[in-house]
């Protein structure tokens, strides 16, 4: 069901590759995904549901909970990264695989590496022994004490866990990704007729890893999500501006944004009895992989959701979200044991600030360093691959046929 194509002034939008209000929609999801860690930190949580109107109900147990659904906002990330990826092979006939992987690698691996060093320095810092009696979340994620052995553990983001960042599970699933992108490629591009089966049939193979507690089915098929966003991103935004003539536009994504908030975060909003009986159904578990879908098309398509996620201090929570979303759980942990049981207000009062320094530092003296280096060792890599390639016999000239005499 391809898109109608128009050239509009939206083209330049994803030629230039950086579309600035999912760059937002990034800083704000590893935002979420850091409140959400930082609200486990409440034993009340472990207790039971909070007394029901309380600020700790509403933020947990309410569509409120879209600014800390943690789990749904690594959806988001997902989707984000199946998109940017794909986009550039799609708009180069010549992209260079040889420079990607490398790339790619040292892009992911560098910045891993320094937030598992990080997390160790935290732990040398201050001992991580009281975390079991400040709540449960913190107690599995203290070191206590730390070893070789479980430091050379946390670097590898492919054991089963991660208890010194438990965050970085995910990087797994980015690593492996990556090394699929050709495949994600062709099938995206192959099934483009059909992309919005593709996204739904996504969305219930998701629902299908949820109910059996397959990880690679509760993952795999996000990518392709954003793969299949990418091959129609340039149709997407074309059909937006000619929606954008209709008077009731504005009201028809007002309610699209309701429904895929609704959506996303359906597990924690319906009272628990429901929950528990739907629970195990395909379809409902489905529904949250499609509510973040449609989060990141408003993010990419309605002009009052781009003016806010590129709003300078949401740029700025974009362009930092890796380094957050790689730092803050150490942070947490730590800051929490410093500060000791019985006291999460302050504890989350101190630790989200430090979270979001650090993660502008890391982003300064890490992940940009880690960027430049990637892309300077990708080039090296294409080129001296290249270099060892056989070159390509040129054609030899064919002599031209002799002219028959005149008679």
């Amino acid at each position: 069901m391809p898109l109608p194509r128009s050239s509009s002034p939206t083209e330049k939008r994803v030629a230039t590759g950086r579309l600035s209000s999912l760059d937002g929609l990034r800083g704000l999801a590893a935002v979420g995904v850091m409140l959400g860690h930082a609200i486990l930190m409440s034993p009340r949580i472990e207790q039971g549901l909070p007394v029901e109107g309380s600020l700790l109900w509403w933020v947990q147990y309410t569509p409120l909970k879209v600014f800390s659904a943690s789990g749904e906002a690594v959806t988001v990330f997902f989707i984000l990264s199946g998109m940017v990826l794909v986009l550039p092979v799609l708009r180069n006939a010549n992209f260079d695989w040889f420079n990607y992987f490398p790339r790619r690698v040292l892009r992911l691996g560098v910045p891993v590496a320094a937030s598992v060093l990080l997390a160790a320095v935290i732990v040398i810092v201050h001992s991580q022994a009281t975390g079991a009696s400040v709540s449960a979340w913190v107690s599995t994620f203290s070191t206590e004490p730390l070893t070789l052995n479980l430091f050379v553990q946390s670097l590898d983001v492919f054991a089963p866990y991660n208890l010194m960042n438990n965050p970085l599970w995910t990087l797994k699933w980015e690593i492996i990704f990556s090394l699929l992108l050709p495949v994600y490629v062709v099938l995206a591009v192959l099934t483009a007729r059909w992309w919005i089966f593709g996204i739904v049939l996504s969305s219930i193979l998701v629902g299908i890893g949820n109910v059996t507690g397959s990880v690679a089915f509760q993952v795999l098929p996000v990518f392709f999500i954003g793969a299949l966003f990418a091959v129609h991103s340039q149709a997407l935004l074309d059909w937006a501006e000619r929606v954008r003539r209709f008077r009731l536009s504005g009201l028809v994504w007002l309610a699209a944004l309701v429904v895929s908030v609704l959506f996303y975060v359906l597990p924690w909003w319906t009272p628990r009895s429901v929950w528990d009986v739907v629970a195990g159904s395909v379809f409902a578990q489905a529904l949250p992989v499609i509510g973040a879908a449609g989060i990141v098309l408003i993010a990419l398509l309605w002009r009052p959701a781009i003016g806010v996620l590129t709003f300078a201090p949401v740029r700025w929570l974009g362009r930092i979200s890796f380094s957050l979303y790689l730092v803050h759980v150490p942070i947490l942990v730590g800051v929490a044991n410093v500060v000791g049981p019985g006291r999460w207000a302050l504890t989350a009062a101190v630790a989200v600030p430090i979270a979001v320094i650090v993660a502008e530092l890391f982003t300064r003296l890490v992940e940009q360093p880690a960027h430049r280096l990637s892309k300077r060792a990708g080039t090296s890599a294409s080129e001296f691959i290249r270099s060892k390639l056989p070159v390509p016999a040129q054609p030899q000239a064919q002599p031209p046929l002799a002219q028959p005499a005149a008679e």
